[in-house]
C-alpha cells in the first residue's frame, strides 16, 4: 500500500507530485549507500525536457517576417517548393504592400549610397524625353512650316512654328506623366537591376545570388528582355480591361483596380530578379500575390500621380518592392547580424542546461559520503 502510494504521488497522470518531492529519495534517502544518485539527475533533466518542451513549440513558431521560419541564429531555414507560407489576410497583405512605398521612400532617402542607383535611371528617362521631343519637335515644325507657307505666306510659317511646338511640348509632358514609369522600366531596366541587387544586399547582408551567363547577359540583355515581357503582358490585360471605362458611374475605378495589381506585379517581379529566381517562376509567385501586389501599386500609384515625385521617387518604388518581397516570400534570407529571437534562444539554453534544482542536488550526491 505504502508502495502503491508513493507511485501514485510520483505519477503526473495520477495528479500527484508531478515533481517527486514527495518520494524520500529526492529528498537524499536514497543517498544512504554512498554513491551519486544517477536517477535523481535523470528525473531533474526529464524534468528540464517536460518544462521546456512548451517554450520550445511556441518558439519554433516564431518569426521576425511572416511566413520564413528562422532559427535561433538568425538565419533562414530553406523550405523546398515555399512550404511555408504567410497566413496573414488579404486585406493585411494589401495594406503591408502600401506600408512598403513608404518604407521604401523612407530608405532611398537614408541610403545615399543608393542614390547613383536610384538617379541612374531618372536621368536615362528625361534624357530619352527630352531627345524624343527635340526631336519630334524638328521633325513636325519643317513638315508644318512648309505646308503653311504655301497656304498663309510667311505668316503661316510662324504661326506653324508657334503651334507645333505647343502641341509637341505638352504632349511630351502628358507622356512623361502618364508613361515615365513604363518607359524608363524598360531603357533603364539595367539599372533598376542593379537598384534591386544593392538593396537586397543591404536587407539581407549577404551578396546576390549570381544569375547564369556573362555580365552583359545578366545586367543588360536579361532585364531589358523580361522588362518587354512583362510590357506586353501589362498592355495586353490593359486593353482587355479598358471596356470597363464605358461602363457608367463604376467603370474607371473598376478600370483602375485592375491596373493597381499590374503596377505592383511588375514592381514585385523587379525585386524578386535579385534572387535569381526564374522569370516563369516570379510570375507564377506574384499570380499568388494579388492582395499584396494591389497594395503595392496603391502606394506606387500615389508617388507616380504626382509631378515631380513621379519621376524622382521612382527607385524609391523598386526599394518598397525588395521589402514588401522579404515580408511575404517564403524562402527570403534573413540577415547574418539579425539578433536571434529571444524566445527561442531562451527556450534552447533552457534544455540545454540543467536547472538549479538539480545542480544542487547533485552536489549533495557528491558531498554526503565525505560526512
Amino acid at each position: 500500500m505504502t508502495d502503491a502510494a508513493s507511485a501514485g504521488a510520483s505519477d503526473p497522470r495520477s495528479g500527484g507530485d508531478p515533481e517527486g518531492r514527495g518520494r524520500p529519495e529526492a529528498d537524499g534517502g536514497a543517498r544512504a549507500g554512498g554513491g551519486p544518485d544517477a536517477g535523481s539527475r535523470d528525473d531533474g533533466i526529464s524534468r528540464v525536457a517536460r518544462e521546456s518542451q512548451p517554450a520550445l513549440s511556441d518558439a519554433a513558431k516564431v518569426s521576425r517576417s511572416p511566413g520564413v521560419l528562422r532559427r535561433a541564429t538568425g538565419t533562414a531555414v530553406g523550405v523546398a517548393g515555399g512550404a511555408v507560407r504567410s497566413t496573414v489576410s488579404g486585406t493585411k497583405a494589401f495594406w503591408c504592400g502600401t506600408r512598403c512605398v513608404v518604407k521604401g521612400a523612407g530608405r532611398l532617402v537614408a541610403s545615399p549610397h543608393l542614390w547613383p542607383y536610384g538617379i541612374a535611371p531618372v536621368v536615362i528617362g528625361i534624357f530619352v524625353f527630352v531627345g524624343t521631343t527635340f526631336w519630334l519637335f524638328d521633325w513636325l515644325v519643317t513638315i508644318a512650316r512648309a505646308w503653311s507657307e504655301s497656304v498663309l505666306g510667311e505668316a503661316g510659317g510662324v504661326v506653324a512654328v508657334i503651334l507645333t511646338f505647343t502641341v509637341v511640348v505638352g504632349a511630351a509632358l502628358v507622356a512623361m506623366y502618364v508613361a515615365f514609369p513604363a518607359i524608363v522600366r524598360v531603357i533603364a531596366a539595367p539599372f533598376l537591376a542593379l537598384l534591386s541587387d544593392r538593396v537586397y544586399q543591404d536587407v539581407t547582408g549577404m551578396a546576390a545570388p549570381t544569375p547564369p551567363g556573362s555580365r552583359f547577359v545578366r545586367w543588360v540583355l536579361r532585364p531589358i528582355g523580361e522588362a518587354l515581357v512583362l510590357l506586353v503582358i501589362r498592355m495586353f490585360v490593359t486593353v482587355v480591361a479598358l471596356p470597363l471605362i464605358c461602363i457608367p458611374v463604376v467603370g474607371a475605378p473598376l478600370f483602375f483596380c485592375v491596373l493597381l495589381p499590374l503596377e505592383g506585379m511588375d514592381l514585385l517581379d523587379l525585386a524578386q530578379s535579385a534572387r535569381a529566381l526564374p522569370l516563369g517562376q516570379r510570375l507564377r509567385f506574384v499570380r499568388k500575390q494579388v492582395a499584396a501586389s494591389a497594395g503595392l501599386g496603391l502606394g506606387a500609384a500615389g508617388v507616380l500621380f504626382v509631378p515631380i515625385l513621379n519621376v524622382f521617387f521612382l527607385p524609391a518604388l523598386v526599394i518598397g518592392a525588395v521589402l514588401l518581397d522579404r515580408e511575404i516570400s517564403a524562402d527570403f534570407p534573413t540577415a547574418p547580424s539579425e539578433p536571434p529571437d529571444s524566445t527561442l534562444a531562451d527556450a534552447l539554453s533552457q534544455a540545454d542546461a540543467p536547472s538549479q534544482e538539480a545542480l544542487d542536488g547533485d552536489q549533495a550526491a557528491v558531498a554526503e559520503p565525505r560526512s
